[in-house]
Order: structure tokens, then C-alpha cells, then sequence
């Protein structure tokens, strides 16, 4: 200290301690270098981490690992992702994750629902078919993962898809295999079910066979009947024609009552190739069966013979069917006649009706058979029976096992083809030395019992209505037209369509009736009569033909005066029905 001569008096040493702060100041420079070493390690463990998880996600070649945007837009892309579905880094950045999809599950909204169900729920996986670059499929797992930041904000999504395609077909292999394994059992254990199930389907097989010749013969009858039906309406229509000429004493009346006979047989036989290949054209009817076996049953009796008893055996409840009672006759009196020729020494025949409801399980073994309620139309016979061998061919045409000149062998392929044609069905059971059974099926129908028509005499078959006759048939059109002017109608003739339409722009009168062949050069029959219904929309149709069926005369015809006359025609057949159509209201 300094005095007052300014000399120094004393000192003073002040010594505090500062060991405490020193090291504490020390301590927080060691702890803050230690941190910051351990920030710099684990920024550096990070980036290492970082970029070994890049590496192992972009090197990955089994699985697809990839991020989307919140839309759904790819935004990374790995190796696995390019090896699986074929697309490289720079073709997908930016498209939408979509496309990896089916059309279909597009149009379904699948991709939208995955990541809506990730967003809701933080997670999403399935398993279905997606789509690689080249268009080929692929299953493949998927699991869609949110990717959110510590507020909770939705940044994206993660997805991870894998290829499962071998393991799913090594799946389906195991259970396919599982699957005949335990069928190989089943048919082990089963031995007697499968031996019937083989006998089942070779049965369905000779029966498919069997239909298939059938239809094929069909055909060339058809087309045979076809050709001559045009022949025999010009013979028939003259000869008839011709007889109302001549007197009894004429001398030409016995040659011309020979040419309509022969004419007559040749129709008939032609009718018969007809039913037999379902080429004719039914007028089906609601009727009771009970009704027509009866009323055919006087004819019965006659056709078979006082040797043979005739019975009946009808349900009271039958149910109806939809069927041409004409055609259905002919039927019965087919199989009765061979019945008759079955038991030459006499027999029984029996004709029974009743209702049947079939399952799937006889459809199954039975070709023409649908599940459902039928009538079954059963006639029996206590004759010979057939062999197996004669069984199969019974409805082949022209087979026979009569002697030369004792049948066509038409018979019972007629029933054959008109039960066909009528929608049903039918079945044959028979026994050397006991008999044979043949069991017809129709279908069903709940509807009212069609009304019966009165026949019309000679003068109400006349006329003065205009008929335009189209033929393409010279000697068929040049007949119907004497036939119809003779009755009292107008006739404008036209040999093809376009001629029929030139013909009716030059005519100004009403014209009441078109009678077109159906099928004709050019423009054929239903062509024409659309053609010509917007000019003349109260003209009634009629369509006439050597051969067709219903779906070729009535396709594309909604209107309801439309009739249907099958060649060969006769003269009083031709004017009854152009009567009949004309009439209609």
C-alpha cells in the first residue's frame, strides 16, 4: 500500500481459491468436445446407416421397394422394383402406381382403396395379379406402409411388392394334387359309383353320336323334299284342278286319278323326310293329351286289328301341352302301326299318359332332357321286342327289318323328328320276348286349351281381294295364280323380289294379301315383306315353301297375320288357307 511520502507502507496478497471454477469451466469444455465428437460420430454413424439402408434398399432384387407421394405418384424406385415389373428408374418416376394394375381392378378402384386404407389405418397388404411393363401377370404380395412427420402430416407412402408367382402355383399345384389324390381315393373306395358314372357318360356319348348322324341325314332329306315338294304342287294342283273338269265316264279321269295318287304318295313320303329332318312348320296348339289319344283311339282300333286289345291308362290330372294335335296323330299312328307289325299273332298295346318331374340327374345321362315337369305319353306294346343292335337304328331313315315293299323305314324316324321338333323327347325300352315301350316326353306348359277351328265349306273359300303371288317357281306360280283367280281374287304375279317391288310401285290400289315363297334368288321372302310393310301396313303375309322351319319363316317377323303354307299345296289347301289369313283380324 502506499503511504504518504508515497512510499510503500505495506502489500497486501489476496489469494483466492479457484480450483473449483477452474475445473468446472474445464469439466463443460471436456463435456461439450465429448459431445460434439459423439454429434460428429453419430452424424457420421447416420449417414453411414443411411446410406447402407440406400444401398440395401436400391440393391434389393427380390423384392419391389418403393415411395409414393400422398397421390399415389412413384417418387423412388429400387432394383427389385425394375427386375420385377420391367420398368426402369427413369420410365416411372412420376407415374402413378396404377399402372401396375388390371384394367379391371382399375375400374373397381382398387388402387385408390389401398392407400386409403394405409392412410386410415397405417397400413395395408393383399395379395392379387398386377401388371409388369410387357403386359404379362404376376401375383404378387403387397403392403402399403404411411409415412407421416412428427406432427402427424401425411408425407407419403411406402410399398413393398413381392413376386409370389411360383409359390402360388406350387399352392395350387399342392392342392390340385390333394385334390386328385383324394378323388383317386374316393374312386378307390367308390369303384362301383365310378364303373356307373363311365356307363353314364358312354350312354350320353352313343346318344350324342347317334343325334349328330341323325341331323346330318336330316339335311339331305331336307333338301331332297325341298326340291320335289315344288314338282308335286304343280302335279297335285293340276291333277286336282283337272278332276273338277272332267265327268266320271271321261276317259281321261282314270289316268288322272292315278297321277293325283302318285302324287299323293310322293307328298306324303316328302312329309315324311320333312318330320323326320324337323324342317316342317308346326301350327302348335295347347291341348289336353288325354284328348287326342282318345279321339285317335276309333282310328287305333282300325289300323291294329280285333287281335289286338287297346287300352288306355290316363291321368285325370294331366297337365297340358303345346303341340301340333295333326302332327301328334301322326305320331300315335306310327307307333301303333308298328306295334301292330310286332305282334302278328295278336297282343296288347297300351297307351298311358301321366305327369313326371325330371332332376338334373337324368338331364345329365339324357342329351335332349332339361330338369323340369313333362307329360309323358307311354305306348306299349307285348310284341317281340328288339335286339340291342336293332334298338340303335330304329329311328334312322329308311331302316327297316320288314321284308322288300313293307315299309319305307320312315316311320318311326317321322315320330323321331316331330317329338324333336315339338320340343320333347323320347325314350325306347325293350326286351326280346317281352316287348317294347316307347316313353315321350313334352314339356309342361301352363296355358289355356287353344279353341278348335271350323273347317270352311266350298263357298266360303271365295274371294275379291288382291293377292300379290311371288314364286321364283314358274309352274308353282302359274298354278296358285289359275287356282286363285278362279276362286275370285285379284293376282299381281312376280317371279323374285325385285320385281314383286316394282310391281307394287306401279300399282295404286290397296293390295291385301302378300303370298311369298321364302326362299328365293335375290331378295327372299321375309327380305321382301319388310321391305314392302311400311307402304302397305294393312297387308296381311303369307308365306308358302318346299321346306323350312319356324325360325327361317318367322326371324324378324313381329307381326302377328302371318301364316305359313308348307309345299305341296293343293288347290282347295291354297284358297282355305289364303280364306283363313285374310280373315284374320
Amino acid at each position: 500500500m502506499i503511504g504518504v511520502n508515497d512510499e510503500v507502507e505495506y502489500i497486501i496478497h489476496r489469494v483466492d481459491d479457484v480450483t473449483e471454477h477452474v475445473l468446472t469451466e474445464r469439466s463443460h469444455r471436456d463435456r461439450q468436445d465429448q459431445l460434439e465428437r459423439e454429434v460428429h460420430e453419430r452424424t457420421a454413424e447416420l449417414r453411414t446407416s443411411e446410406e447402407r439402408f440406400r444401398h440395401l434398399v436400391e440393391g434389393t432384387k427380390d423384392y419391389a421397394i418403393f415411395m409414393l407421394d400422398p397421390q399415389g405418384s412413384v417418387v423412388s424406385w429400387n432394383l427389385g422394383a425394375e427386375r420385377i415389373t420391367g420398368y426402369r428408374e427413369a420410365e416411372i418416376l412420376g407415374q402413378h402406381f396404377s399402372r401396375f394394375y388390371l384394367e379391371e381392378d382399375i375400374r373397381l378402384g382398387k388402387p385408390e382403396h389401398e392407400i386409403k386404407v394405409a392412410s386410415a389405418e397405417g397400413r395395408f397388404e393383399d395379395e392379387g395379379y398386377r401388371l409388369r411393363k410387357d403386359g404379362s401377370k404376376f401375383w404378387a404380395n403387397v403392403v402399403v406402409s404411411a409415412l407421416r412427420d412428427e406432427t402427424g402430416n401425411l408425407q407419403g407412402f411406402s410399398k413393398t411388392t413381392r413376386d409370389i408367382t411360383e409359390r402360388k402355383q406350387a399352392e395350387e399345384n399342392s392342392r390340385r394334387l390333394l385334390e386328385e389324390a383324394t378323388a383317386r381315393k374316393g374312386a378307390e373306395e367308390n369303384a362301383e359309383i365310378v364303373r356307373q358314372q363311365e356307363d353314364q357318360l358312354r350312354v350320353t356319348m352313343q346318344a350324342l353320336n347317334q343325334s349328330q348322324k341323325m341331323e346330318a341325314v336330316g339335311q339331305l332329306a331336307g333338301g331332297i323334299a325341298h326340291d320335289f315338294n315344288n314338282l308335286l304342287t304343280v302335279i297335285l294342283g293340276y291333277s286336282k284342278t283337272l278332276l273338277k273338269t272332267l265327268g266320271p265316264a271321261d276317259p281321261l279321269s282314270k289316268p288322272v286319278i292315278a297321277i293325283n295318287k302318285a302324287g299323293e304318295r310322293a307328298a306324303d313320303l316328302t312329309r315324311q323326310l320333312l318330320a323326320f329332318s324337323r324342317q316342317t312348320v308346326l301350327e302348335p296348339k295347347v291341348l289336353e293329351l288325354n284328348d287326342v289319344v282318345r279321339d285317335t283311339e276309333e282310328l287305333l282300333r282300325r289300323l291294329i286289328g280285333e287281335d289286338i286289345l287297346l287300352t288306355a291308362v290316363l291321368d285325370p290330372s294331366i297337365s297340358r301341352v303345346k303341340v301340333d294335335p295333326s302332327e301328334l296323330g301322326q305320331v300315335l299312328m306310327n307307333l301303333a302301326i308298328n306295334a301292330r307289325d310286332s305282334m302278328p299273332k295278336g297282343g296288347k298295346l297300351t297307351n298311358e299318359t301321366r305327369n313326371v318331374l325330371l332332376d338334373q340327374q337324368y338331364a345329365s345321362i339324357h342329351p335332349d332332357a332339361h330338369p323340369g315337369p313333362y307329360v309323358m305319353l307311354a305306348i306299349t306294346d307285348t310284341g317281340g321286342g328288339m335286339t340291342p343292335e336293332v334298338k340303335s337304328r330304329i329311328f334312322e331313315p329308311f331302316f327297316t327289318t320288314k321284308g322288300v315293299g313293307k315299309g319305307t323305314g320312315l316311320g318311326l324316324s317321322v315320330v323321331h323328328g316331330i317329338i324333336r321338333q315339338s320340343g320333347g323327347f323320347v325314350e325306347v325300352y325293350s326286351e326280346l320276348g317281352t316287348g317294347t315301350c316307347f316313353k315321350i316326353y313334352f314339356p309342361a306348359v301352363d296355358e289355356i286349351v287353344s279353341k278348335p277351328t271350323e273347317p270352311d265349306s266350298e263357298e266360303t273359300l271365295c274371294g275379291t281381294e288382291t293377292v300379290l303371288l311371288v314364286e321364283d317357281e314358274d309352274g308353282v306360280r302359274m298354278l296358285a295364280s289359275l287356282v286363285l283367280e278362279s276362286y275370285g281374287y285379284k293376282v299381281l304375279n312376280a317371279s323374285n323380289g325385285a320385281e314383286a317391288i316394282r310391281l307394287t310401285e306401279q300399282y295404286r290400289d290397296p293390295i291385301d294379301l302378300l303370298m311369298t315363297d321364302v326362299v328365293m334368288p335375290g331378295m327372299g321372302g321375309r327380305e321382301l315383306a319388310e321391305s314392302l310393310r311400311p307402304r302397305f301396313p294393312k297387308m296381311k303375309m303369307m308365306f308358302s315353301s318346299g321346306y323350312t322351319n319356324d325360325a327361317v319363316v318367322r326371324h324378324g317377323l313381329s307381326h302377328e297375320n302371318i301364316a305359313f303354307l308348307q309345299k305341296p299345296y293343293d288347290p282347295t289347301g291354297l284358297v282355305g288357307k289364303v280364306r283363313q289369313v285374310l280373315d284374320t283380324k
